[in-house]
């Protein structure tokens, strides 16, 4: 499965024809169930080819998945009251679900907003309103442009304000929400962000394929990431099912928009944008986060960084590096995965969260690569580092 620059199929080259010349809110409307529809009705296109020798067209993969015409959400945006009332979403009195979650409220260790679906195989926390302060740094600086530490600095202290409620949400938590037993392995994955949910649905993809080849002892997935799409919310959700992995999902805040792109190549489509009639709370500020890769280099300075040994920095090259101790991986509980370049920064909270409440973290980290890449009839992914280490860990129990 060749990893090229995608040719736009017709209903792309239509619609780049009359693509915009800059940036505007998404403005088709999109349903939960729209989403689980489209993705059912081209699943038979959807592809996971695993690389046997670690490469894949010349670059590191460990499997390529292709999504074929499974996920064309670009320009969309989701009304959150459609989300909370497809999935029957629980909140605390006084306000309805859609409320908590456009609102102003502030990060707090448990959730404003929680979402169980059939049988408890996935819960989804939701921590912040997308209107409480962090967020509207994020916005702010991120719609500008991370283009100095400063701004860096700052965009990272907006989002440690975000994400450390969700890291100190204890494990245990997790499986009395997902109903599991105590020696169930929890593979916990810490990302910065949930777009269209391609990644870490084609990571799912890639797990179930493992669990089909032999003894694999991760019991279900834990997902802390900072801001989700109800788009890519869906996603993960319906593949969840389809999969049958108990899963939960902490969300710090979601978002409702995809970019749609412009020019006629549809350039930078699928960023985290607000919706229509949300840029009353942001003023100038169309995406949600902006490029929260870029903003995930070092800094210098802050709590974090004393837990990163990554040499992600400006002028230097995105990691491609696994940064697990194969010592390490023998610890017989979960496993932490992180996916760079974003996941760098993530994990790195995590850790500075725990420490400063003076708790451990007693499980192994492991680095891998979860990419978006451009296919031949549409777009997939490349994961890299997580085959090889999540067999070692598996072999060894």
């Amino acid at each position: 499965m060749p990893v090229v620059e995608a040719k736009p199929d017709i209903r792309e080259s239509v619609e780049a024809a009359k693509a915009p010349d800059k940036f505007r809110p998404p403005h088709t409307r999109i349903t939960p169930q729209q989403v689980i529809a489209m993705v059912n009705d081209n699943y038979a296109g959807v592809r996971l080819e695993l690389t046997p020798d670690g490469s894949s067209a010349g670059v590191q993969a460990d499997a390529i998945v292709s999504w074929g015409g499974a996920l064309k959400l670009h320009g969309t945006h989701m009304p959150i009251k459609e989300f909370t009332d497809f999935f029957r979403a629980e909140h605390p009195p006084g306000a309805m679900g859609e409320e908590w979650l456009a609102g102003n409220a502030e990060p707090r260790d448990h959730p404003y907003v929680v979402i169980s679906t059939k049988g408890e195989l996935v819960r989804v926390n939701v921590f912040a309103g997308m209107a409480c302060e962090p967020a509207r740094t994020l916005s702010d600086i991120g719609s500008s442009g991370v283009s100095a530490d400063d701004k860096r600095q700052a965009y990272q202290e907006a989002l440690y304000k975000v994400y450390a409620p969700i890291a100190l949400r204890p494990r245990r938590y997790t499986r009395a929400a997902l109903q599991l037993r105590s020696t169930g392995r929890i593979l916990h994955e810490n990302e910065d962000c949930i777009a269209t949910g391609d990644t870490l649905a084609g990571v799912g993809l890639l797990i179930e394929k493992l669990r089909k080849q032999g003894p694999f002892p991760i019991a279900g997935r834990r997902i802390d990431v900072a801001v989700a799409t109800l788009q890519g919310l869906t996603l993960l959700i319906a593949e969840a099912h389809r999969y049958g992995l108990p899963t939960e999902v902490n969300v710090g805040f979601i978002a409702t928009g995809l970019s749609y792109g412009i020019g006629p190549d549809l350039a930078h489509k699928n960023y985290i944008m607000h919706g229509p009639g949300e840029l009353r709370d942001f003023g100038d500020s169309l995406f949600v986060v902006g490029d929260m890769g870029d903003a995930a280099k070092k800094v210098g300075g802050t709590p974090w960084d004393d837990f990163r040994t990554d040499g992600y920095l400006d002028g230097g090259a995105p990691p491609e590096d696994e940064y697990a101790s194969s010592n390490f991986l023998k610890n017989p509980g979960s496993v932490s995965m992180g996916y760079a370049n974003g996941g760098l920064v993530m994990e790195a909270m995590s850790l500075a969260a725990l420490h400063g409440a003076g708790m451990r973290r007693d499980k192994p980290v492991i680095m891998a690569v979860a990419k978006r890449i451009e296919l031949p009839g549409g777009f997939g992914m490349r994961v890299a580092h997580f085959r090889g280490p999540l067999q070692e860990y598996c072999g060894g129990h």
